[in-house]
């Protein structure tokens, strides 16, 4: 089962990176006067928090039986 702290966790880093890169792409077709590079590492941190939240998910939601891959994140049980 996955603890509550993990599953915040991911569903925070997962959360973060999805804005992050929602932002990226709307600041790249709306605003001119912020740089390609600023956009461009915005959206890599994006792309590398939301992996974060994913292998956050995958290594702490084994199940103690099977080993298997746990249930999605939940904020509360």
């Amino acid at each position: 089962m996955l603890k509550r702290k993990w599953a915040r966790a991911s569903i925070v880093l997962m959360g973060s990176g999805l804005a992050m890169l929602l932002i990226a792409l709307l600041l790249g077709e709306i605003v001119l006067f912020v740089s390609e590079t600023s956009i461009s590492w915005m959206a890599a941190c994006g792309a590398t928090l939301m992996l974060l939240g994913g292998f956050c998910h995958l290594f702490t939601s084994n199940c103690p039986h099977c080993g298997g891959l746990g249930p999605r994140p939940r904020w509360s049980y």
